[in-house]
């Protein structure tokens, strides 16, 4: 990095955080970004602070000026018309993820997948740091792989969630160990076909080797026949099937299989998460840590205390017997179909924002066995009326404010009220976790108007 000429494009958290980074190596680094410069003040404010050039308001000619490299946002696809610039000029495009690697020092793990991927990494770190090693959550988790890697030795564990977009600019990237836990579709308003956003899961392991590790979730038909370019020992989790080498749910208990020889961990009954999603979870979480002889007793210790993550069916609190669940990190169909199986009791879900080209259909079912009412907020709300309108109850809402009183006033004790989206954030929000703060502050206003539990 030292004395290279780098731009990086978007200046939001994974931008700035890369730019202080490779400045700090001896890089000189131009960012550049599409949006006003109040739009973006606080990150301007930490780019002026160490003395970072930039610009607002647009990408120009001084973004490729004799630049060696360009580092690009995931939010931006290779399909816009400055990406098509760069790549007619040959540049060399990489994402934050491939850079930071360059850095590490310590074991990487990285996570990737169409759902789950936020409550594995952090899982993943628990059961490390469970067990005597720290072990950094990191990546579209928190705060940003630039962020968090110099924090971290040779002895530590980078644990590392990584998007599609994000492997869309690796090319050395090498973990140590690791994980795609299910495809299904997501992001197809990005990618041309469902098969093009799987192959783009598979570069997680392009650059792996017999030293290191890949975990693939056995229960997935996609995966079943997926084929890699790198060549890692592969393992495999299951909550239906026995497996050769990995681990699996099995009489009401997780089972470690290595070297033909099979070790109860846990019973499911005693984890820390509950759902069928969630033991797929525990069951990832724990194939990916125990081949690095991580010790059996402190892998059933850590499944055993870890906790729900924020905005994944996060419990809110309740009101006069109706409780609300934060779960804005749904962001895809797929994540609801499993939201909506996670409860018994009646539910009114707060659907809609950005489409990400989902087929919602798919939730007729369950919608129907599990919903009472859906209450619509943002630009997909025509889509999804036009696809659920005829399974339930449907009510549109002006924004989440809106949408929380709505469900409260329609709602009956021994309800729950979901935010549960199935879209992307970014019509009415910064990010999903935007999303899940303002629903819980809504949640919390309406409690103290209603007088709390």
């Amino acid at each position: 990095m030292r004395d290279k000429k780098v731009t990086i494009l978007g200046m939001a958290r994974s931008g700035t955080a890369a730019a202080i980074l490779l400045q700090k190596h001896g890089a000189e680094v131009f960012v550049s970004e599409m949006k006003s410069y109040d739009k973006v003040a606080p990150q301007v404010q930490m780019l002026e602070q160490v003395d970072i050039d930039f610009e607002t308001g647009g990408h120009t000619e001084r973004a490729l000026a004799a630049v060696d490299y360009v580092i690009v946002s995931p939010g931006i696809p290779p399909t816009s018309p400055f990406m098509r610039e760069i790549a007619e000029r040959h540049l060399p495009v990489f994402s934050e993820v491939e850079v930071t690697s360059w850095l590490c020092r310590a074991t990487i793990i990285a996570i990737t997948g169409t759902n789950g991927k936020t409550t594995t990494t952090a899982l993943v770190a628990h059961l490390l740091n469970t067990a005597g090693r720290k072990a950094l959550a990191t990546g579209n988790i928190g705060s940003p792989f630039a962020t968090d890697v110099e924090k971290l030795t040779e002895d530590d564990f980078a644990v590392v969630e990584i998007s599609s977009f994000q492997l869309e600019g690796t090319d050395t990237f090498k973990p140590k160990v690791a994980s795609i836990l299910n495809i299904t579709p997501d992001h197809l308003d990005r990618y041309g076909s469902f098969e093009e956003y799987a192959e783009m899961k598979y570069r997680i392991a392009d650059s792996q080797d017999e030293t290191d590790y890949l975990i693939l979730n056995y229960d997935d038909p996609v995966l079943q026949q997926a084929k890699f370019w790198g060549k890692p020992q592969i393992l495999h989790f299951s909550t239906k099937h026995r497996v050769e080498a990995g681990v699996y749910a099995e009489d009401g208990n997780l089972v470690y299989s290595s070297g033909g020889r099979s070790r109860t961990i846990c019973p499911t009954g005693k984890l820390g998460i509950k759902g069928p999603h969630n033991l797929a979870n525990a069951a990832a979480a724990a194939a990916m840590v125990l081949p690095l002889g991580i010790d059996i007793e402190a892998v059933a210790r850590g499944l055993e205390t870890f906790r729900p993550i924020e905005h994944r069916l996060e419990p809110v609190t309740d009101i006069k017997g109706v409780s609300f669940i934060n779960d804005s990190k749904a962001t895809n169909v797929d994540s609801v179909f499993y939201a909506l199986q996670s409860e018994d009791r009646p539910l009114i879900v707060i659907m809609g924002g950005r489409d990400k080209a989902g087929d919602f259909s798919t939730l007729s079912a369950l919608v129907k066995q599990h919903v009472k009412l859906i209450v619509l907020i943002g630009e997909a709300a025509d889509k999804i009326e036009a696809s659920l309108g005829n399974v339930t109850a449907t009510i549109r809402a002006r924004d989440i404010v809106e949408a929380v009183e709505i469900g409260y006033r329609h709602s009956s004790a021994g309800d729950v009220i979901m935010l549960s989206p199935a879209c992307a954030s970014f019509d009415q929000f910064t990010d999903y976790e935007d999303r899940g703060r303002k629903f819980k502050q809504a949640v919390l206003e309406l409690a103290q108007k209603e007088g709390g539990k």
